[in-house]
This record gives structure tokens, sequence and C-alpha cells, in this order.
């Protein structure tokens, strides 16, 4: 018997439940032969590294969007074709033919949908067996050719038949585990307490000494830490604690679950049932993602554990650094935790912050957000070029009329002054000299630091912080980019609207992946804009609508301390009918913002229109290139990605085509993204480090509540 199983590492669970099938089929069946392989390394064996570290920081930085699309697809239909479905085809095909195997098991629901994809295609009957390796009822596991699936629970089985699936092929086998986590275990009473923490692979634990100190401290208890691949908190910890013992990576966790009282960890599914087989409680950190909520309220539900107050829950390295020791806090699906911690550290927001840790902080994140958009950037690059050859490519761009290119550069400085001078006209009618040179360098400092940021967040609060160094009070710093906000997504809607009514065919040009993008992007963008515009305008309303909604978040658990968010929003809404009242006394701002606005976007939309005439080429219409851009623009704008830095450069292979043709595409993007992204993000890096070195000795102004996360920056295509 010849068994293959494919999963892929976004995320060890997956892996590990692939590794603990093998070996429950070894013992199971011991002459047969069992493959583990990890699919998407082995159909991108150059990208899949690169996509395995954006996922990790889509889910740990962009956690909100990542539950808010796991939300919305719980209950649709999987049918969506994923990016480069070709390369795993085509991948599929050959492991087949090589392998030749008897079965195929996949533990992660993309190698679910391709094998199921590929024998619709083919009318292969060769078995497909489907792990579900988390305590979820998610549609991206159910596929049409599925053969048996391998669920946790049996309340799994009757969520996944409620959907059509036949029961009959739904087998309740818990999720896998290994063999050595099944052994009887024999705990004796009356001896010190072992408490074990584990912060899985990366080792993503408390920073903060006095969380460890707390912990030694302990009386009659001995804890072990588990740091993983964290070697620097190895290093921190190792020998330091009298009562603490510290552990690298280790593929011998269940000996160290045989000796505990307790385990400290987050609820992952692998992690779930391995202690439930050691017959160890567990105390789970409060969970961020979807599939770990579900797993949380399986344990706490069977009272096998409960949920942790006062320990860092989210995953992420950033929430780590704020808070160190600390927890969002609240009840988890019902209960309380005990386990003590320190008190969650404030976060000084954006630049300006308290100086000495947040400077420190802040050159982290910018290195970060550097380093993920080289990687973006590189990944991008193979995607495009791999089967362009260099010579080709290089023949072609030598064919490019340098006049156009200059015209290029010249809109894109345009882009930058139209805000400038939006930036220049607010702050002259709040009484503020501000010359349009330092506002210029306003704007190349938010251009700079939303395109290293992910969703752009990064841009608005930086020129906040630059402009209190000039003597610009925060709170009018702050009003200032919130206009500049509002009618940039005014205009941004504005414009995709009349392009879609118009030229409805623009939109159906764009396609199917590219056209959800666009809805998706209408939809927050539109709600986005509407709620702005409410908070401005309509106070009494927005107050009883965003009362109502806190209500309903505070009731389904999303919002954990009720009080605290209110004092936020008060202070929000607060920003916004300073900004009406601004509107009120200037009637004639708006239409003069607006206009600006309106250039600004025009000009960034023309850029692929300039390189269009750069080949030489005719034939298509100015406004066709222009809409089509920024329905793109729309598309790829609510993206967590810096810069939308691969979205961008997909969306207008995809979009462009009908303009460029499918040879010369390719370059089209590289040289459109060269003048729109890439040189102006050095450009502003410059000038960002100069308007930095301009204001350092300067004392900034008291900072102001932060804009909100949506509204902060733009960005640019």
């Amino acid at each position: 018997m010849n068994i293959l199983i494919l999963t892929g590492k976004f995320g060890m669970g997956h892996w590990s439940a692939s590794q603990s099938l093998r070996q429950q089929l070894l013992r199971a069946f011991p002459g047969a032969e069992v493959e583990v392989l990890d699919f998407v390394a082995e159909a991108m064996p150059n990208a899949s590294e690169a996509m395995y570290k954006c996922f990790n920081l889509l889910v740990t930085r962009g956690s909100g969007l990542f539950n808010l699309y796991y939300k919305l697809t719980q209950d649709l239909p999987a049918d969506a074709r994923p990016l480069f479905e070709t390369l795993f085809l085509d991948k599929l095909e050959e492991l087949v033919a090589a392998r030749r195997p008897d079965a195929v098991i996949a533990t992660h629901p993309l190698c679910a949908r391709m094998v199921s994809r590929w024998k619709g295609e083919t009318g292969s009957a060769l078995p497909l067996i489907t792990c579900v390796t988390d305590l979820s009822s998610h549609s991206e596991w159910i596929h049409k050719y599925t053969d048996c699936y391998l669920v946790g629970s049996n309340d799994i089985r009757s969520r996944l038949a409620a959907k059509g699936v036949d029961r009959d092929i739904i087998c309740v086998t818990g999720i896998p585990v290994r063999c050595e986590f099944k052994r009887p275990v024999r705990r004796r009473p009356g001896r010190e307490r072992n408490l074990l923490i584990m912060g899985g692979g990366l080792g993503l634990l408390p920073k903060r000494d006095s969380f460890y100190e707390a912990l030694d401290a302990l009386p009659g208890v001995h804890t072990t830490i588990i740091t993983g691949n964290n070697r620097k908190l190895y290093d921190r910890l190792a020998g330091k604690y009298a009562h603490i013992e510290v552990l690298g990576f280790t593929d011998r966790v269940y000996d160290y679950m045989a000796r505990a009282d307790l385990v400290l960890t987050k609820p992952g599914g692998i992690t779930l049932f391995e202690t439930i087989f050691s017959e160890l409680p567990i105390l789970a950190w409060e969970p961020f993602l979807e599939q770990e909520k579900n797993n949380a309220r399986f344990l706490v539900k069977r009272g096998l554990g409960q949920g942790a107050r006062g320990v860092p829950v989210r995953h992420s390295r950033a929430d780590l650094r704020r808070r160190d020791a600390g927890v969002d806090g609240g009840q988890h699906a019902g209960h309380e935790g005990t386990v003590g911690g320190g008190e969650p550290q404030p976060h000084a927001g954006g630049p300006g912050g308290r100086e000495g840790g947040t400077r420190r902080m802040n050159r982290k994140k910018s290195l970060v957000g550097i380093g993920l958009i080289a990687a973006l950037m590189a990944l991008t690059g193979w995607l495009l070029f791999r089967d362009q050859p260099v010579t080709r490519l290089l023949h072609t761009l030598g064919q490019l009329r340098p006049g156009w290119l200059l015209l290029g550069l010249a809109l894109m400085l345009a882009f930058v002054g139209c805000e400038a001078t939006c930036s220049h006209l607010i702050l002259g009618r709040l009484g503020h000299r501000a010359p349009l040179r330092r506002c210029l360098g306003y704007s190349f400092v938010g251009f700079y630091v939303s395109s290293i940021t992910p969703s752009a967040t990064g841009g608005q609060p930086a020129q906040i912080y630059y402009m209190s160094r000039d003597g610009v009070p925060a709170a009018h710093g702050a009003l200032n980019m919130m206009l500049i906000a509002v009618c940039y997504q005014v205009v941004v809607i504005g414009y995709a609207l009349a392009v879609a009514l118009l030229r409805f065919d623009l939109v159906a040009n764009l396609g199917g992946g590219l056209g959800l993008l666009l809805l998706f992007g209408a939809v927050v963008n539109g709600a986005l804009t509407a709620g702005m515009l409410c908070l401005m305008f309509l106070p009494n309303a927005a107050r009883r609508l965003t009362g109502g909604v806190l209500s309903l978040l505070v009731r389904v658990r999303l919002v954990r301390r009720p009080e605290e968010a209110r004092e936020k929003l008060e202070k929000q809404m607060e920003e916004y009918r300073r900004g009406a009242d601004c509107v009120r006394r200037n009637p004639a701002l708006v239409p003069a913002l607006l206009g600006l606005t309106f250039c600004q976007l025009t000009a960034l939309f023309s850029v692929p229109l300039v390189v269009y005439h750069a080949f030489g080429l005719t034939g298509s219409g100015a406004l066709d290139i222009i809409g089509t851009q920024a329905l793109v623009t729309l598309a790829v704008a609510s993206l967590p990605l810096p810069g939308a830095v691969g979205a961008s450069e997909g969306g207008f292979v995809a979009a462009m085509r009908l303009f460029f043709g499918a040879g010369l595409v390719t370059p089209a993007v590289l040289v459109s993204r060269g003048i729109s992204f890439y040189s102006f993000l050095l450009l502003s890096g410059c000038v960002t480090l100069l308007v930095h070195l301009r204001t350092r000795n300067r004392q900034p102004v008291a900072v102001s509540p932060r804009l909100p996360k949506t509204a902060r920056g733009t960005v640019v295509t």
C-alpha cells in the first residue's frame, strides 16, 4: 500500500498532524509506504518560504482581517480558484505519476481543494481523504470529490452533514497526535507541582522579567518553559531562575506533558488533543484566531480547561513587545482564568510616544516593514519574470521612450504635491504657518511610512508626529489628516462608481478573482466612507449606531473592555466633530480639497497610460486605461500588504492585459510600478530622513488620540 500525505506549513499544526498520521499508518500497516510532502513547497520551491512568512504576518498582525474573511466564508462553497492553480495542478499530476499512490490524504484545505479539482478534471478515482486539523466545519474543507473526512468530534460531523456532506463518509477520529501522547500517565500526588509553558515553534512568550520572577516565586511549583526556535529568549532565561527549567526546540513534548500537572499554551487543534491524550489540564491563552476560538470552546464546554487572564494571548511579536506580560483581558468562553501577570503596558502609538523604548520599537517595525516589502518584491518579481528571458525583457525595456517616463515621474510629483497643497490649505485655515515645501515633506513622509506598513497604517501618525515637531498641535495635525482621508475615500469611491456606471465592460474585464477583490474593496471603502461622513455630520445618529454596534460586540465577546472602548470611541467622535466644525466654518474648503484629491488620483491613475504610450502603443482610449487603474486600486487597497506589493502587480497583469497584450503586460507592470511606487519609495525615504534630521532636536506637541486604523494613510498602487 502506498499512501501520499499532502500538507502545507501555514502553521505547523498541519505538518504535525501529517507526521502523526504517518506514524499511526505505519503502525497499523507495517509494510506500507507513507510519504509526507509539503505540497506548497513542491509546487513553488522558490517562493513557499516567502508565502509562509507573509501568511504568518497576516494572522499575527492582520488577524482582524483574517478573522473577517474566515467568518464571511464560513458557509460559502469553496469553489474559488486559488492563485497559481496551474502550478499546483501540474505538480500534482507529476506527483501522482511518479509516486502512483493508492490514496491521498490532505491535512490542509488547499491540498484537499487541489486534489479534488484534479480528480474532477481528470476523472481519476484516486481516493481522497481529508483530515480536518481543527475543530472546524468551515466550508474551505468541503470539496466535491472527497471520499472521506476525518474530524475531531461528533459536533463537527453533524455540522458538515448539515452543509450537505454525506454523513456516511465522515469519520470521528479526533485530531491525530503522536502515539507517545497516548501512553498511560501516572502522576503522583503530594510532590512538587510542575507547570509547563509553551510558546509554539516561534516561542512567542512574555518578555518582561517580572512575569518569570513571579513564576519562580510560586511555592512548590517547578516551571518548564519551551521556547521553541526563539533562541534569544532561551539565552536570556536559561539558568537565570532556580525553579524554572528552560528548553529550546524539542520533539519530545510528550515527555514534558507526562510530567506536568498543568500546561499554559494556545488552544491549537493539535496541542488540544495532545493534552487530552496526556490527561493534562490546559490553561489556554485567550485565542485571537477563529479556529482557535472554536478549539477553546470545545475544551471549556467539556471541562478540560479554561481561558487565562493576565498573560499574553496574541502571538504577535508586536503585541508582545507592547504588552510583555499582559493580556487583552476579559472572559473566555464564559469562564475566567486566574493566572497572574502584569498589567498591560500602554502603547505609545506612532512616532512621538514614549521616547526610549518606543523609538526602538518603531525602528524594529520599520525594519520588519522593509524586510516584508523586500520579500514581497522578490516573490512578485520571481512570479512575474520566471518565464521571461532576461535578454528579451531588457530588449523590450530598451524600446521605451524616455520622455514619457519623465512625464510619469512628474505625475507622481503631482500626486504628492496635491496632498501637500491640501495640508497647506487646511493648516492655514487652522491658523498655522505651513509653507508648501514643508507640507511636501509631510506628504513624502506619509508616502514612505504608508508604503512599508501593512494596510498603510503608519503614514498619517508619522505625518502628525512631524507636524507636532514643527509646532502644529497634534489635535490640528490629526484634524488635517482626517479631512484628507475623508476626501480621499470619497473620491476613490466616486471614481470607481463612475467607471462602473459608465463603462461596466471594464469591470467585467477584471475577471472573477480580481472582481471579488473589487467587490470587497468597494464594500469596505464604502462602509468606511459612509461611517466617516456620518461621524462628521450626523453625530447623534452616529453615537446611537456606534453604541449599538459596540454593545453587540460586547455581547459576542469581540470587545473585552467595554468602558475603555467607549472612552476611545468618544475621543474619536470628538475628532470628527471638530472636523465637521472646521468644514462649516470654511465652506469653500471642501470643494477645493475634493478637487485637489481628484487631480491627485487622476495623476496616479494616469501612470499606466503614460507607460502605454512609452511603449509606442495606440488604439486604446485614455479613459479606459485610467478607469481600469482606478478599479484595480480600489480592489487592492484594503489588503493588509505594505504598499499593496504583490496584489497591485497581480491586479495590473490581470486587468491591463487587454491594453498591453500578453507579451508586453509583464514589462509594463515593471515600468508602471517602478514609476508609481518603487522609485518614489526610495525618494520618499530620502526626504523622510531629511525631515527627521531637520526636526530631531525639537520637542513635539502632545499627541492627540490616534486616527482609526482604517482611516490612516493611503495605499498607493
